[in-house]
């Protein structure tokens, strides 16, 4: 995969109906790329009504708006799906690869410069109404969603470029397939923005230490200077705030159901994170249907435009919840131990993920080890089975020795690299650290 298509897969992007340019833009994302065939997340444009369809033109900006994405709120059966409705699986992949523009930078690092595109829509195209409205146009079913201003054609901001509506997909999230109007200087006018990189840490089965592992890097890296924001997506049985000793007031259910925004739940932990704190007994919260996750990733992608790094402490295991929130991420770290069980577990997260032709860049992690020359081994036969039946790469990230102050700063509920900084736990924790800024941050000299 090139640096480009890194790059674009995940992005915020701005959506409304081509030749409607007093219309406002709503938020959406880019799941995938392929050629000039982008995936995106399925935005409701309230003002019209409708869920575009196949057929229908949209105009697109790479300036997004603040506000978060225009999806619908929860409902029975979702959009109305017409004739010729959406499809229930989608057909394109999501991890593809484009060329890159010659001697693009490496964008996400702070200081980034942006880039200005130089594409004009063609005046001639006009909103595809008759066809596209036919087939999408439904009432709302219920709630409001987030109008978002037209900000992208103010001044220094990219012109709009044309897109047309392909396929429609509900599953396994709401999404169109865009087929886009113009050539690759558009992809290339996109190389130098800045980006939010989002990462998520999981693990096969509970107990192996991926929210002791979030919290603690989600610190370091934001003591040197990032931007980070830590989501508790372990939705049911969150402890993310418990660990680093905060004491939440609402929970991401209360988001989802519209009784509280983002902002109003998120808040300031240690080195100045930003945590989104995720809900704990909530039966609710641990079996979101298609719409409420739209509604709650829609909410999220809002944090991208202040964080340099969205990191988001899964649930364990291959559950519904957690497999949606590892489609959305470009890179994924696995945390498991040196028991066969764990490992096993963890061949099934990345041999469910594969299935569905869902390859994000995995890394390996091992904690609580005892015996790190068993790790090298360990890693070798893991490593080649997965290339082997899986034709998935996995990467090593390190590993974290068992030490007696990950238990002590656990019940102090403080990260360890805060509270014992010269345990060896803490200096392996800033060795992974140091190896996730220069390889996803595309800095070439390390911080640390």
């Amino acid at each position: 995969m090139t640096r480009l298509s890194q790059w674009l897969t995940n992005r915020l992007i701005g959506v409304r109906l081509a030749g409607e340019k007093d219309d406002p833009f709503y938020q959406s994302r880019i799941l995938g790329v392929r050629g000039q065939v982008l995936m995106v997340t399925l935005p409701y444009l309230k003002n019209k009504g409708l869920w575009p369809g196949p057929g229908t033109r949209l105009a697109i900006t790479l300036d997004p708006p603040d506000q978060g994405t225009a999806v619908p709120p929860s409902a029975a059966g979702g959009p109305a799906t017409g004739s010729g409705g959406p499809s229930e699986t989608p057909s394109l992949e999501t991890r593809s690869t484009i060329p890159a523009a010659p001697g693009s930078p490496i964008p996400g690092s702070p200081g980034t410069a942006s880039a200005s595109s130089t594409l004009t829509p063609d005046p001639a195209a006009q909103a595809s109404g008759k066809d596209g409205d036919r087939r999408t146009n439904s009432p709302h079913p219920g709630g409001t969603p987030t109008r978002a201003p037209n900000t992208a054609e103010t001044a220094g901001s990219p012109e709009p470029f044309l897109a047309e509506v392909v396929e429609r997909h509900l599953k396994p999230i709401p999404s169109l397939v865009l087929r886009i109007r113009q050539d690759l200087p558009l992809l290339k006018a996109l190389s130098g923005r800045r980006h939010c990189r989002t990462l998520a840490i999981t693990s096969g089965k509970g107990g192996t230490g991926k929210t002791l592992l979030s919290a603690n890097l989600a610190v370091i890296l934001a003591s040197h200077g990032f931007r980070v924001t830590l989501v508790d997506a372990d939705l049911g049985t969150a402890n993310v705030a418990v660990t680093l000793g905060l004491k939440p007031q609402a929970d991401l259910w209360s988001v989802i159901d519209g009784r509280r925004t983002l902002e109003e739940i998120q808040l300031e932990g240690p080195a100045g994170i930003t945590v989104i704190p995720g809900g704990s007994g909530l039966q609710e919260l641990a079996n979101l249907t298609q719409w409420q996750f739209g509604k709650l990733l829609g909410a999220l992608s809002a944090l991208e435009s202040r964080s340099d790094l969205l990191l988001i402490d899964t649930g364990a295991g291959i559950s519904q919840n957690v497999a949606a929130f590892l489609r959305i991420v470009r890179e994924v770290v696995l945390v498991t131990h040196l028991e066969p069980a764990a490992l096993l577990d963890a061949y099934a997260v990345i041999k469910t993920m594969a299935s569905q032709q869902m390859r994000p860049r995995f890394s390996f992690l091992y904690n609580r080890v005892t015996a790190p020359p068993e790790v090298e081994a360990s890693f070798s036969n893991f490593q080649a089975t997965a290339q082997q039946f899986l034709k998935t790469p996995v990467e090593f990230l390190g590993f974290l020795p068992e030490d007696p102050n990950v238990l002590r700063s656990v019940r102090q509920q403080r990260p360890i690299v805060l509270t014992y900084p010269r345990s060896p736990a803490s200096k392996s924790l800033a060795q992974i650290a140091e190896s996730l800024v220069v390889s996803g941050f595309g800095i070439q000299e390390s911080p640390f």
